[in-house]
């Protein structure tokens, strides 16, 4: 496969001065003559995405970064620093926008920020016409941050309550007239001493009722201790997911100080004062500050392609907005929207996420607080820490949530092979248009609310008799809702 290297049929360099503050930008656009099933490669971060189809055999390609609030020497260099590339023949196109972006730390000095998955600033040494310094400071390794490790808790081998046939004369035949049976209450005061009588309880009515009251009692402590153990999981998890967090601010922080720690010695070591030079970083993002001054930056691609193109995506920090397609890749720290995937393996990550319709695709969801889809077909769904809403379900569909939420608001009578799998989850599932009647395998741990709503609680398994129903749920909490 042949590439043409990206020719600029336009490259404009515009200025602009106002009173408040002043925008540099600078614009690139191409055409490619391509196939109608033409694959388009994204590679970017920091960047508004925005692609749309059209009746033609063509890939389209526009982008401008805009800088506002750097003097224009510094902007021309923002500018000419952004490494974004077009490459492209008839079956596919790539496009990166996503090389280094840096910052001024002086008249003429610029430190050099690395876009790749660490996002920790880098400053290279360059010598300009002027003589002008940029300071080299090693990388700095990896600091190890220990994983918090929470153990697994097995359910079935923690036993609560004791059995009434547990009781056992034989075994302790040794303890001859001293050992006996002995139960009272507020309505039962028992006591047997041999074995010949606590035969003859055995076939008695006051045995059935006592052996069901504390089944009862066993199970409904049961119900509870499982819950307040859940509980304790899902506590954990948010401890372990907190500390997490506090451990990748310290490395950070830590990363930062030996930063600042070897600039500044070696702007003494080569007789500068550390002090006259401002010093700005941003980590993430486009907008950063540098004296006080407030600098912002956007930049924004947009893509126009045939109607069956499809995409191969690799971004971070984007907001992204794609039409009727076919995707796949990864999408991180940003937004996904969507009209309608259809077919494609999709993984996002802590990106909010709007899809008008999802078919033939397998979409993976992690940490995405905020996701909501309309119709799903024919697709496989599976969440990690996330928050979803279905509005419509039809025919096919497989839904994996763990440690999150899900909410489907309709299943239509016509649906075929929907399954849901539920895991330290908590969902709730409008039932009203389902075909079939429901079997339920749940022992204690379902009951009616007053609105006629079902609520299951723990582990359990619910079928259809047509078998086009399977939904299990473990450690869980789900309502089945006819309204």
């Amino acid at each position: 496969m042949t590439f043409k290297r990206f020719k600029i049929s336009a490259l404009v360099l515009l200025f602009t001065t106002a009173v408040s503050a002043q925008k540099y930008n600078k614009k690139f656009s191409e055409n490619f003559n391509t196939n109608k099933d033409v694959v388009v490669n994204i590679n970017a971060s920091n960047a508004e995405i925005d692609v749309s189809t059209w009746n033609k055999n063509e890939v389209s390609v526009e982008a401008v970064i805009e800088v506002e609030g750097l003097e224009k020497k510094e902007a021309e260099k923002y500018l000419k620093n952004w490494g974004f590339e077009a490459l492209g023949n008839k079956s596919k196109v790539q496009i990166s926008a996503n090389k280094n972006r840096f910052h001024s730390i002086g008249n003429d000095n610029i430190v050099y920020f690395n876009s790749s998955g660490n996002n920790f600033p880098k400053i290279y040494e360059l010598h300009n016409d002027n003589d002008d310094d940029i300071i080299i400071i090693p990388e700095v390794d990896n600091i190890e941050i220990p994983d918090v490790v929470i153990p697994e808790i097995n359910f079935e081998e923690i036993a609560f309550g004791v059995e009434l046939e547990e009781f056992d004369f034989d075994k302790y035949a040794k303890d001859g007239d001293n050992y006996f049976f002995q139960w009272k209450d507020e309505t039962n005061d028992i006591t047997i001493k041999s074995k010949k009588e606590w035969e003859k309880f055995k076939k008695s009515k006051k045995y059935k009722k006592l052996k069901k009251k504390l089944r009862e009692d066993r199970n409904r402590l049961n119900r509870k201790r499982k819950r307040e153990l859940l509980e304790a999981k899902k506590e954990a998890l948010v401890r372990k997911k907190e500390l997490k967090e506090k451990a990748k601010k310290r490395e950070r922080d830590l990363r930062l100080m030996i930063i600042e720690s070897k600039r500044n010695k070696l702007l003494k070591k080569m007789g500068k004062n550390p002090s006259s030079y401002s010093y700005s970083y941003s980590t993430e993002g486009n907008d950063f500050t540098i004296n006080g001054k407030k600098i912002k930056v956007t930049k924004k691609i947009v893509i126009k392609v045939p109607k069956n193109a499809t995409f191969d995506l690799n971004t971070r920090h984007c907001k992204v907005k794609l039409p009727k397609t076919k995707a796949s890749g990864k999408v991180s720290y940003g937004t996904f929207k969507a009209d309608v995937l259809n077919g494609g393996k999709l993984n996002v990550s802590y990106s909010p996420v709007n899809i008008n319709s999802l078919n033939a695709c397998t979409l993976f969801l992690n940490n995405v607080t905020d996701a909501h889809v309309a119709s799903v077909a024919n697709t496989t769904l599976d969440t990690n820490s996330s928050g979803v809403i279905v509005d419509n379900i039809y025919d096919n569909v497989e839904l994996i949530n763990k440690f999150g939420e899900l909410t489907i608001k309709k299943i239509h009578p016509n649906h075929n092979n929907f399954k849901v799998f539920l895991n330290y989850s908590s969902a709730g599932i409008n039932i009203l248009d389902m075909q079939g009647e429901l079997k339920f395998d749940v022992s204690d741990n379902m009951r009616t609310l007053e609105n006629g709503d079902l609520k299951f609680n723990g582990d359990f398994i619910i079928t259809s008799k047509n078998k086009t129903v399977e939904i299990k749920g473990k450690y869980s909490q789900l309502t089945l809702k006819k309204q």
